[in-house]
């Protein structure tokens, strides 16, 4: 929303509960009605003003004008934000970024280098893990595990190979005469036999 038209919001407001208060105040009979209306637009604006019937109408003024800088305040200061500015130069220069990229593939390509998708920008998986046989995943397992003689939990092992936790787990139960397992749960370390 526009800074003018909330500006404009909190004055009406301001001017609405004035209205109502003087006439609460101000006026004859007191109608509960108002009563609980007042209280309730004041404890949802005015920290601490939960009832009104002790205060004055000249202490819940000093209320609402205090309330009414702190807004105007806070206006001021997004009013004063360069935040669209920001985002419209960081999309011109992503924008240049990305013609940039175009180029230097395109470079590339003439040349026959690849970059790569980490020349793009964008970031490669940090492992495949594609479905593998028995044999390759016991290697790759045992061959992580031979530069952990102190072990490694499974959830490591997982991610330092790149095999799917649950692999990890499957292949473990498989191979006792491989491998010992120490520990239950989240302490648990595998080692090689």
């Amino acid at each position: 929303m526009k800074v003018e038209y909330r500006q404009k919001e909190v004055f009406l407001a301001d001017n609405h509960l004035r209205v109502v208060l003087h006439s609460f105040f101000m006026g004859g009979k007191k109608n509960p009605t108002q009563k609980a209306e007042i209280e309730a637009i004041l404890s949802a604006v005015i920290p601490g003003s939960s009832e009104i019937s002790n205060r004055t109408m000249n202490e819940i003024n000093q209320l609402i004008d205090a309330q009414k800088r702190d807004v105007e305040q806070k206006l001021a200061l997004i009013a004063a934000n360069p935040l669209n500015l920001l985002l419209k130069e960081r999309e011109a220069h992503e924008a240049k970024i990305a013609d940039i990229d175009a180029r230097l593939r395109s470079l590339c390509k003439e040349i026959g280098v690849d970059l790569g998708a980490e020349a793009s920008g964008t970031e490669l998986p940090k492992h495949d893990r594609s479905a593998l046989s028995a044999s390759d995943l016991s290697e790759k397992l045992v061959a992580e595990l031979k530069n952990a003689p102190r072990g490694m939990s499974q959830i490591d092992l997982s991610k330092a190979t790149g095999c799917s936790y649950a692999a990890v787990i499957k292949w473990v139960k498989e191979n006792p005469d491989t491998v010992k397992t120490t520990g239950e749960k989240r302490g648990k370390k595998v080692f090689l036999v």
